[in-house]
């Protein structure tokens, strides 16, 4: 790595960026279904949108995770610098 920036830093706003993205496309599928598809939740919809955070969280850190093994350009802060 030749930047100032700490490992964890790039790791943070790598994580944060497809944060952003991914509750975006959550909130969509989430609001076709319940308007589009009429679904019925059964039970609170703050609950079924904490459990599709949750699995978007980690997801994104398994892929991040899964990436550091990864022997390219785009792997992220591998343990064998």
């Amino acid at each position: 790595m030749t930047t100032t920036v700490a490992c964890d830093g790039i790791l943070v706003g790598y994580l944060l960026g497809f944060l952003l993205f991914a509750t975006i496309q959550t909130a969509v599928i989430l609001a076709f279904t319940i308007y589009a598809l009429q679904m019925d939740y059964q039970g609170n919809t703050f609950e079924v949108v904490a459990l599709l955070m949750l699995v978007v969280l980690v997801a994104m850190n398994l892929g991040n995770f899964v990436s550091t093994f990864a022997r390219n350009d785009s792997r992220l802060c591998s343990s064998s610098q």
